[in-house]
């Protein structure tokens, strides 16, 4: 497997066991630029059993993987160049979202990697780890689709490292 495919696959997992971790389910479907696609729960009891459903209401994810050598970093953000299609797509579905009642939102995911393959998952007797670490972007409603050929530089703040309450807090966002 290349690495890249490493990369990705390890990205969609770690997003995976957070989701469902909180109570989120993760959907399955055909990659229209939506690698994810997590959807609320609500829990209900039934014959003193909880019971989980879906609410009807999900986000969409795109998933980006990085090397730690590949960014620019400062203490508040750091900068990623994204392809101008994947860059477009964000905005142009940020702007459907905030029009139309039935358009999920798209976030962006960027998991940096450290530059060392062997040092991307280990395992011992009492945990797993996966490092490094994984921030969300969302563009600002003021920003235009990009005119760039091949990338377009965003800045997402460092604030936005997901943590094990990433999906409650994007739920509430959105």
């Amino acid at each position: 497997m290349h690495q890249t495919d490493k990369m990705e696959e390890l990205s969609k997992h770690y997003m995976r066991i957070i989701a469902s971790i909180k109570g989120y389910f993760c959907l399955e479907g055909k990659d229209y630029g939506t690698d994810l696609q997590i959807a609320k729960t609500k829990i209900r009891t039934q014959n003193n059993k909880k019971c989980y459903y879906k609410t009807g209401r999900q986000v969409d994810f795109q998933l980006k993987s990085v090397l730690e050598k590949n960014i620019t970093e400062t203490e508040a953000y750091f900068s990623y160049h994204l392809e101008v299609k994947n860059y477009n797509d964000l905005i142009q579905r940020m702007r459907d979202y905030t029009q139309e009642e039935d358009d999920f939102p798209l976030v962006l995911i960027v998991f940096i990697f450290p530059n060392n393959e062997s040092e991307w998952v280990n395992i011992t007797e009492n945990e797993l780890t996966i490092r490094k670490c994984a921030y969300w972007y969302y563009p600002e409603s003021d920003m235009d689709i990009s005119e760039n050929k091949q990338t377009q530089v965003i800045h997402i703040p460092k604030e936005n490292i997901i943590d094990i309450d990433f999906f409650n807090f994007i739920f509430q966002k959105f």
